[in-house]
């Protein structure tokens, strides 16, 4: 075709037209040429932020481009990023270049209203040439392998209204042997020492302690399962009940290892990290952790739930349960307990539009012994924002 408009051209006596369509054509030549040494060219690489963040707190995914050899004139990245409780994503793209001695640095800004796993996610990354012509997908499954990232954000510590209640009338006082006769030694403290199991008294003596063995058992695990069932309704509402959720468990655990009791908190999980168990308060931050890398399933298994009440029958510990269920089947585990329910309480999260199901799985687990305790999440947000 090029051949015939060219002897056209020609055969008219127009030859300004015939240097005009070889212009063209080496634009579009010179063009594909650049693409092509782009594509070869590109270098991805992402780095999430190291220190994790917590609630309202900003920070940021750091996506480098690099150029091997020959420079990168445009590039456009696009990224989506939400909660993982809900579906929707903000979406948002970026423009940058790179060369070999000085490669582009993104740093996407993130911030995250809600506590648990928030998801980025490097959805496309293209290249045009100089013109504008031309565009080139780079494939991110071989140049960037984790261009979908997984951030825990850390839910806020608050102090945790309803727990002076439910650790003074439901929560039995740890059971304390006698402590034996001779001292195990008497030692100035010292910066990194591990006490988790000795109970240390300070003497007169500034920086001395009596350190004093107690016999094994003598505090008792309190158990905080997280049903981690995915709540009914969606969109925002979801995160919000989720949220609340996490957070609510977060700040019992938080109070009862201030009070020096050991916690263990339970959830399942596919990824074999289904318990953790934090004997001091020093270590809080291993349970905010945990508890913000928790994924909400359609349906917990009935196999976890038999052993879960395994768990329970074993040791006998007191139990605190935080579920949005509006249903007695996703507790089902709660009517193969034997035994004395008195210390076990349920933290109910009610979701919105169902206060009526949630207060029949309360008035359901009540009669069995199980003390309840309703949670709405517009009250905990409330007190987030006085806060």
């Amino acid at each position: 075709m090029i051949i015939v408009d060219t002897w056209a051209l020609l055969y008219y006596g127009r030859p300004t037209f015939f240097f005009l369509l070889v212009f063209l054509v080496a634009v579009f030549v010179l063009s594909a040429a650049e693409l092509a040494l782009a594509a070869f060219s590109v270098r991805l690489d992402s780095d999430p932020n190291e220190r994790l963040p917590t609630k309202y707190e900003s920070f940021h995914y750091r996506l480098t481009v690099r150029s091997a050899f020959f420079p990168l004139l445009h590039v456009r990245v696009s990224c989506k990023h939400g909660h993982t409780s809900t579906t929707s994503r903000e979406k948002q793209f970026f423009h940058l270049s790179a060369t070999k001695t000085r490669p582009a640095v993104l740093k996407i800004p993130l911030v995250s209203e809600y506590a648990g796993l928030y998801e980025l996610k490097v959805d496309s990354v293209e290249i045009y040439d100089l013109f504008g012509f031309f565009c080139f997908s780079v494939p991110l499954r071989k140049a960037l392998r984790n261009h979908t990232a997984y951030i825990p954000v850390f839910p806020i510590i608050r102090r945790f209204s309803k727990a002076p209640r439910v650790f003074s009338e439901l929560i039995p006082p740890m059971r304390k042997t006698p402590e034996r006769s001779e001292n195990v030694g008497v030692r100035e403290y010292r910066p990194g020492d591990d006490l988790r199991t000795v109970n240390w008294k300070r003497t007169a003596r500034t920086g001395t302690l009596y350190v004093k063995e107690y016999e094994k058992g003598s505090q008792d695990f309190h158990i905080v399962y997280l049903d981690l069932t995915r709540p009914s309704v969606t969109g925002r509402e979801a995160t919000v009940v989720t949220d609340c959720l996490l957070s609510q468990a977060t700040d019992l655990s938080a109070f009862l290892l201030r009070d020096q009791r050991p916690v263990t908190i339970l959830s399942h999980s596919d990824a074999n990290d289904e318990q953790c168990s934090i004997l001091h308060a020093g270590h809080l931050e291993k349970a905010k952790r945990f508890l913000s890398t928790r994924r909400f399933v359609g349906t917990v298994p009935e196999d976890y739930k038999d052993r879960l009440s395994a768990i329970w029958e074993v040791g006998k510990n007191s139990l605190s349960v935080f579920s949005s269920a509006l249903s007695p089947e996703s507790l089902s585990f709660l009517s193969r307990f034997s035994g004395d329910l008195a210390t076990v309480t349920l933290f109910m999260i009610t979701q919105p539009g169902h206060e009526s199901e949630a207060s029949s799985v309360i008035e359901y687990f009540s009669k069995m012994g199980v003390y309840c305790i309703s949670i709405r999440p517009e009250d905990t947000e409330e007190s987030e924002v006085d806060r």
